[in-house]
């Protein structure tokens, strides 16, 4: 083979792997975006659930206060929730954003494949039939 021929395939080789590390390096930044979203929400869920236990075992047998300080961490919580899923919107919006951009960069620095000329159609021949007629058959 001609070197000219190794030297494409290297050039494009080495393109694709510049595109894809860009991709993967947006990746890596939204998952490590929300995986930090997600060790919020489950640290969330922790000290509602050790907020709550400590609020039952207090020992306090007025319901109307358990209720209220019930009420008062399930609002406190729910805000906090609230908060933590605007924090994932916002980084899905961003991250759309990002992908958008690296698909246009990319749709720019792709090159269309040359046309090619449509294929000649080739005549066709009428081939002799192998079937055998239904005398040879019986015979």
């Amino acid at each position: 083979m001609r070197p000219e021929i190794f030297s494409q395939y290297s050039e494009a080789g080495q393109r694709s792997f510049a595109r894809l590390t860009a991709l993967s390096e947006i990746q890596a930044r939204v998952l490590h975006r929300l995986g930090e979203v997600q060790m919020k929400m489950a640290a969330l869920g922790f000290e509602g659930g050790a907020e709550q236990a400590r609020l039952l075992l207090s020992g306090n047998t007025n319901y109307q206060e358990l209720f209220d300080a019930e009420t008062a961490l399930a609002t406190d919580l729910g805000k906090r929730l609230s908060e933590l899923g605007q924090d994932t919107a916002e980084i899905l919006a961003e991250s759309r954003e990002e992908y958008l951009g690296w698909f246009a960069e990319n749709m720019k620095a792709a090159k269309p494949a040359p046309a090619k000329a449509p294929a000649a159609a080739k005549p066709t021949q009428s081939k002799p039939s192998t079937k055998r007629s239904s005398a040879k058959k019986a015979a």
